[in-house]
């Protein structure tokens, strides 16, 4: 028997408030955890309209820095310092433990948005590939992807503009990638490397994580294998021009 095609369903995303040019500035941040030092002295700013990736070996730091800036964990010196206008969006594996095992997805995004229609809901949960009885699926029967699906369609509904993803699509097929890449346009993007070459329209500039005592301004560098087949992209964003929305 062959697999059950799903049906996505195309929603109109709301378009997310404008925020200011100064999304996250970071300032000679410290961070050890016991001995063992992950960033010394780090200096970061993102403003709005860019993208970042992090990248860096298992270990690095790149969860330590996300967790940073998201908020979740305090640095041990400096500071980290937020814009004004700021809506976040946070994404990391531990969002998947918010969800309530004993209700059905329908059921979970009732509680979550009760002032939505049920329309409006089974809409976007179309969009996210749960469509017809899969709505009425409880959440402890799901896998990881159709979870994770699950928790970026209730970031997505009442959208942030800023996103900060932790390897957000290590459990995702291609259709939900690209509704990642099409969902509105953010005042700013940060997103540890996932091995995921499809989203690589999200990412303009990196950030390498080098492991303990990570240092200094953040470095940028031309991901030239990240971004196939888009020459023009690479240039408008690497000489400098990149267009602030």
């Amino acid at each position: 028997e062959l697999p059950k095609r799903r049906r996505v369903v195309k929603f109109d995303f709301r378009q997310p408030p404008r925020s200011g040019e100064q999304v996250v500035t970071i300032e000679h941040v410290s961070k050890a955890y016991g001995r063992r030092v992950i960033y010394d002295d780090l200096n970061l700013n993102i403003r709005r309209g860019e993208r970042w990736c992090v990248m860096g070996k298992n270990g690095a730091g790149k969860s330590t820095l996300l967790k940073m800036v998201a908020g979740a964990v305090a640095p041990d010196a400096g500071s980290v310092q937020l814009g004004a206008s700021l809506k976040m969006g946070y994404f990391a594996q531990q969002a998947l433990d918010l969800l309530d095992s004993d209700l059905t997805i329908e059921e979970q995004l009732q509680k979550d948005f009760p002032n939505e229609s049920l329309g409006v809901l089974r809409n976007l949960a179309g969009a996210f590939q749960f469509s017809g009885d899969d709505v009425d699926k409880k959440i402890r029967a799901l896998s990881g992807g159709e979870k994770t699906r699950l928790v970026m369609a209730r970031m997505l509904l009442d959208p942030p503009n800023f996103l900060v993803l932790d390897e957000p699509t290590n459990h995702l097929d291609l259709a939900t990638k690209q509704m990642l890449v099409d969902a509105p346009g953010t005042g700013g993007r940060v997103r540890r490397r996932d091995r995921s070459p499809h989203l690589s329209r999200l990412v303009c500039r990196l950030r390498r994580a080098h492991g303990p005592r990570s240092t200094g301004r953040a470095s940028l560098e031309n991901p030239k294998s990240q971004i196939p087949n888009r020459e023009a992209e690479r240039k408008r964003v690497f000489d400098g021009s990149v267009k602030v929305q």
